[in-house]
């Protein structure tokens, strides 16, 4: 017997973001998930893209450079603008 796999909801929506792109452009690494942060910000309003920056900042700032900081901030960002949904 085969099992039906997926999204069983009629208003569920699909966002697309070319991740992999805006990590390597960025941050210089394949590190998807830091745009993915961005992009999920502007799909659920669960939190805010300032808010998110600002516990990135706060978190990480101590542990690594200036340029590493500011790099994930512009792919957060990026993450966010860039964003499609259907």
């Amino acid at each position: 017997m085969q099992k039906e796999l997926g999204l069983k909801s009629k208003s569920a929506k699909v966002y697309t973001l070319d991740a992999s792109k805006i990590s390597l452009e960025n941050i210089g690494r394949n590190m998807p998930n830091t745009p993915l942060l961005g992009a999920l910000a502007k799909a659920t309003k669960v939190i805010t893209l300032d808010a998110l920056i600002d516990n990135f900042k706060e978190n990480y700032s101590k542990k690594f450079s200036a340029k590493v900081i500011e790099g994930n901030i512009a792919a957060m960002r990026r993450g966010f603008q860039e964003v499609k949904g259907e």
